[in-house]
């Protein structure tokens, strides 16, 4: 959740009142459903109705209590459920412009027991992951393991979008009560109970604007304390942002600077960066330097006795971090806590995890966390992968990598031996020379077992590199991935072979590793709702499943045909492999002819829904109704004032009810989303699945006019 977005949630008056006047807040709408889920909720609200009969009892009543009780029935039904749950916790929060303080919170109160009960179902579930593998019967077994994952699916997405609506919900509760202090104290203390992410961060912003303006009503010492101390308890890195703003104003006392700088360091210091690192890695948000930087320039002696001490240990222990890097065994971001030899189970919007009989799988790819001290110095917890793209294994800093993930956990061996091997092998591998695999084999890595890796080629890929270090400890390679995967039925193969791309009988996925029971979940990442990424993980999912069911007739625009005329030349050449490998940036071990098959769908499909969610994006903008108020003069402007044009005459029907006040901003964001998935399908079905006859027009028409 981006700063700029937080302040975007700040309504103006006038705004606020408008919002509370038009149609689209009151209770009596169009739709005759919402009005039956309105009365059903004030039948509930006034003790009239059995509460099991709500969207959220039924959902959590229906969330297996063990691994055997999961099939893919209850999922189905549980998904199903979800968008009933979403509208009900919408209409639940909804208030008239005369509700009392005591009503908003009351309101507060009720959406963070949802928001606790779906996170709590969630933990539930996932203590059930190491159940499975007692399942016998193998067919039983694995159906239960993919309804198990379809059904933490759901609920993931269910939370990622109560946390997402929450941000604006909360937002405004603060600003309709922030006026009364006391009931702004209550309001605190609702969130401090639950020590809640979303409400730390809606309450860092609100403190964070009266202090960037002074001429707003400032906020007492008091509720200055609690939001920072909101803060502490909810130990959540997105506050980071926020937190290092506050240090930059110039109108922070000396006892809240020392307070943030303390704050952030009990979250987690960023890490710095690398000398030599990821180029793509953005710098962190802040350093130990720069915040040492803030403490150094206060006075003591204008300081208490108890301050003076505060800041002198704060900037001992930033200096030390600033030199030698994180000297301690473990290392804190936010409320996960790493150590050498943790597995990160990740998740981005792709079609690979479901492409096994375990799908969907939860996760896409996978690192190992080990420490490294680089050329500065410093120590860092760095996480190894087996990149796609590239020629050496890279070590990222944890807390930036995980940066660019939707999902992911951490696990960690129970046994600290067996961990410490593992951190030890990862770190060994940095800098090693490396080829994916596109073929998914695992046998190159097996051929490496209790061999010296130093200088070592690796040659796999993301999965595999967990085996490469769980292979060399002294425990089964069963107990680390223990259900035995295969690729999906139907067409899977057939049209992978197509793109000269295979996968082994017996596959090892980034999901697999959540099944072991001899591992532990020290970690769960809380997600957060993305309208864009829905938009490109629902066309990633229904080329997965066109993958599974359908034909796959993988054509070549002209440029995609010459590509793969010059990956063809430059296997017989290698000069002209070392010139094409070093001009495009690819691995130069890999096998350019699959690599330029492969590519031609990839980056086709990687196209198709990245522009699907950009062009939703740019139609909501378009939608503002200040949206031709910022436009610049000449030819920038007068491309985007079409732009404008275009997209609310492609979307008249809706943007006509959206000036209206017909319909609400969520039903404007599901419309816009709705549309832009299908179109999406649409275009890749089109581009990759169509008769060959039709396919081969396609490419015609693609090629260049002579």
């Amino acid at each position: 959740m981006s700063f700029a977005h937080l302040q975007a949630c700040r309504p103006t008056p006038f705004a606020r009142a408008e919002k509370r006047c038009s149609p689209q807040r009151l209770f009596l709408t169009k739709n005759c459903d919402v009005l039956l889920l309105v009365v059903g909720l004030f039948l509930y609200s006034h003790g009239t109705c059995d509460a099991q009969t709500t969207p959220v009892a039924q959902l959590l009543d229906l969330i297996p209590k063990v691994a055997e009780r999961h099939t893919l029935q209850t999922t189905t039904e549980i998904k199903s459920l979800v968008p009933e749950v979403e509208s009900w916790v919408v209409a639940q929060s909804t208030f008239e412009s005369d509700a009392t303080n005591a009503d908003l919170l009351s309101l507060v109160r009720r959406i963070l027991d949802v928001d606790i009960n779906i996170n709590r179902a969630l933990s539930q579930l996932y203590r059930q992951r190491a159940e499975f593998v007692a399942i016998e019967d193998q067919e039983i077994r694995t159906e239960a393991a993919r309804s198990f994952l379809g059904c933490t699916t759901a609920l993931i997405k269910l939370s990622g979008r109560i946390r997402y609506y929450t941000v604006d919900f909360f937002s405004e509760v603060g600003y309709e009560i922030e006026s009364e202090p006391e009931d702004y104290d209550k309001l605190l203390d609702l969130y401090l109970e639950q020590r809640h992410a979303v409400g730390a961060l809606t309450s860092l912003n609100y403190l964070l604007g009266t202090i960037a303006d002074p001429t707003l009503p400032q906020l007492s010492d008091h509720l200055k304390g609690k939001i920072l101390q909101l803060a502490r308890v909810a130990r959540d890195v997105r506050l980071l942002p926020l937190l290092a703003q506050i240090l930059r104003e110039e109108n922070v006392g000396p006892e809240l600077l020392i307070f943030v700088a303390d704050t952030i360091r009990h979250i987690g210091v960023p890490q710095d960066a690398q000398d030599l690192g990821d180029q793509s890695v953005t710098p962190p948000i802040i350093t130990a330097a720069k915040i040492s930087s803030y403490l150094s320039r206060l006075e003591p002696i204008d300081l208490s006795e108890s301050d003076r001490k505060r800041r002198a240990d704060l900037i001992a222990w930033l200096d030390q971090r600033d030199q030698t890097g994180v000297e301690e065994e473990d290392y804190r971001f936010g409320l996960a806590v790493v150590r050498a030899g943790d597995w990160l189970l990740m998740k981005n919007p792709s079609p690979y995890n479901r492409f096994t009989n375990l799908h969907p799988g939860l996760y896409t790819h996978a690192g190992v966390v080990t420490t490294e001290v680089g050329e500065d110095g410093r120590r860092r917890f760095v996480v190894v992968d087996l990149p796609e793209i590239g020629n050496v294994i890279p070590a990222t800093p944890v807390d930036k990598f995980v940066e660019r993930t939707l999902d992911f956990v951490i696990l960690r061996h129970e046994n600290s031996g067996v961990s410490g091997t593992m951190g030890r092998i990862a770190n060994s591998i940095i800098g090693n020379n490396s080829k994916f695999d596109l073929n998914f084999e695992t046998d190159a890595i097996k051929s490496l077992k209790g061999t010296d890796l130093k200088g070592k080629r690796i040659e796999g890929y993301c999965a595999g590199l967990l085996l490469l270090c769980a292979q060399e400890t002294d425990r089964p390679l069963e107990n680390f991935f223990p259900l035995d995967e295969h690729p999906a039925k139907g067409n899977t193969l057939s049209n992978l072979a197509k793109l000269d791309v295979s996968m082994p009988n017996h596959f090892l996925s980034p999901t697999g590793p959540l099944f072991s029971p001899d591992t532990v979940v020290v970690y769960r990442c809380q997600t957060m709702y993305s309208p864009r990424r829905q938009i490109e993980q629902e066309i990633y999912d229904h080329f997965a499943r066109q993958m599974r069911q359908g034909t796959l007739n993988p054509s070549l625009t002209w440029f995609e045909a010459m590509r793969l005329q010059l990956a063809e030349a430059a296997e017989k050449t290698p000069t002209l492999r070392s010139a094409l490998t070093k001009a495009t940036g690819i691995n130069q071990n890999i096998d350019l002819v699959a690599a330029a098959k492969l590519g031609a769908v990839v980056q086709s499909l990687d196209a198709i829904a990245q522009e699907a969610s950009r062009e939703y994006s740019n139609t909501r903008n378009a939608f503002r109704l200040a949206a031709f108020d910022t436009l610049e003069d000449g030819t920038a402007g007068d491309k985007e004032f079409e732009g404008i044009v275009r997209r609310r005459r492609r979307h008249a029907d809706l943007f006509v009810r959206w000036e209206a006040g017909i319909v609400t901003p969520r039903d404007l964001r599901i419309e816009l989303v709705d549309y832009y998935i299908e179109e999406g399908c649409h275009r890749l079905d089109d581009r990759f699945f169509q008769t060959e006859e039709a396919t081969a027009t396609n490419a015609r028409e693609t090629q260049p006019e002579p």
